[in-house]
């Protein structure tokens, strides 16, 4: 296994997630452009907690590293099977989460954070049973990052 194998895997999972961009993804993963660049190029270590984001969008972190199996991960629920009272629910959580704590939250980051805790729910959850208690927990846990994002402005991150 070279680099260069690893950097293409890295690509691989950015088109196979759709940014088009390694900025896009960069920024959906929430880390530096310049990190994700890097790990396309076959350098650079990624922080176990990007490491845990690509698992949690449902991309196999044996693959990442070996190149052998699948990309995705089999147990990987398909978003073809969401249900859509579930998904309702989640997206009014984030809401909710949101204007809680005065935060104004754009239509497209709406998505983009949906999509984030509906994959924290799946990665979590040992099936469709356990979605409304995981659901319930991951919204916990975004709510206390924004608390955290919000007493800490001006850092630079993007913490939620």
């Amino acid at each position: 296994m070279t680099g260069a194998d690893i950097g293409a895997r890295f690509a691989q999972i950015r088109v196979d997630a759709g940014a088009a961009t390694p900025k896009a993804m960069s920024d959906r993963l929430g880390i530096g452009e310049n990190a994700w660049r890097e790990y396309e190029k076959g350098k650079g270590t990624p922080s176990w907690a990007t490491l845990q984001k690509l698992a949690a969008l449902g991309y196999d972190l044996s693959w990442l590293m070996t190149g052998q199996g699948n990309m995705r991960r089999s147990d990987n629920v398909s978003l073809h099977h969401v249900d859509p009272e579930f998904m309702g629910r989640l997206v009014e959580a984030v809401v909710r989460t949101h204007k809680e704590l005065g935060i104004n939250l754009p239509e497209v980051r709406l998505g983009h954070v949906s999509a984030e805790v509906l994959a924290d729910v799946f990665s979590a959850a040992e099936g469709p049973d356990e979605y409304p208690e995981q659901l319930e927990l991951m919204i916990k846990r975004l709510k206390r990052r924004l608390k955290l994002a919000t007493e800490e402005p001006g850092t630079g991150k993007r913490s939620a």
